[in-house]
């Protein structure tokens, strides 16, 4: 709040500032949500792949379809994110 008032008072520098410091802030965020969302692809697609493989890797995601309520909500939600 004392950074908001001290912008306010500082004159057109300090807005452009204040503009830019909003638009990195959301750079950020949605780089952080692009991580989340390829962290969830990632578990999702080995999880849809478990069943069907004989590798290690896989299986460490099988977990991922009980718990979301099966292979076919996997599915919709790996899809509706790509």
């Amino acid at each position: 709040m004392v950074m908001l008032i001290y912008y306010k008072r500082s004159g057109i520098n300090a807005t452009l500032a204040l503009i830019l410091n909003a638009v990195i802030l959301i750079a950020a965020l949605s780089y952080f949500a692009i991580f989340l969302i390829t962290i969830f692809q990632i578990c999702t697609g080995f999880a849809l792949y478990a069943p069907l493989s004989s590798w290690w890797v896989p299986h460490m995601f099988a977990w991922v379809s009980p718990l979301m309520g099966g292979d076919a909500i996997v599915r919709v939600w790996h899809h509706t994110f790509t």
